[in-house]
């Protein structure tokens, strides 16, 4: 597989970029001491920790293509984890009563705070494709798992 293929396929697959890649390629050149086109898990892991990543446990030699990989796994790791606190801090500013599932009328509430009217009608519809029992109310992991999907970066 040619880089530039291979590039692409990362692009479109993992949260690297093609200026990401540009970076990586270097960092992987300079760590491959012998030039054999690997990095041996004691090279990989100095790279690593380079670009700051500290929990990789490699365990065999790697090429490019798996550091590269490695690399764009770990991103978007940190990234849905990122993501994840976000979206519970959002759950938190909605369910201002502090309980464990926000109501069709909690939601209504909270949105007109923010200028959005909508009807009853649309905020219950709204909590039913939320929650997993098609209620009106959801709890904080049902609103996560509805909401992941939409806010991931497109590929």
């Amino acid at each position: 597989m040619s880089f530039s293929s291979f590039d692409g396929e990362l692009t479109h697959t993992l949260p690297i970029t093609h200026e990401d890649i540009q970076i990586l390629r270097p960092v992987f050149l300079f760590y491959d001491s012998n030039c054999d086109g690997f990095l041996d898990p004691y090279e990989a892991e100095l790279a690593f920790c380079q670009l700051g990543y500290t929990d990789t446990q490699i365990t065999q030699k790697i090429d490019i293509a798996q550091f590269l990989r490695t690399v764009g796994v770990i991103k978007k790791k940190q990234l849905e984890k990122e993501l994840d606190g976000k979206l519970r801090h959002v759950f938190n500013l909605i369910n201002i009563k502090g309980r464990r599932k926000i109501t069709s009328e909690m939601l209504m509430e909270y949105l007109k705070s923010i200028k959005v009217n909508i009807t009853k009608d649309h905020s219950d519809r709204l909590c039913e494709l939320i929650s997993s029992a098609e209620k009106k109310e959801f709890t904080e992991s049902e609103f996560i798992r509805f909401l992941m999907p939409l806010c991931r970066p497109p590929p």
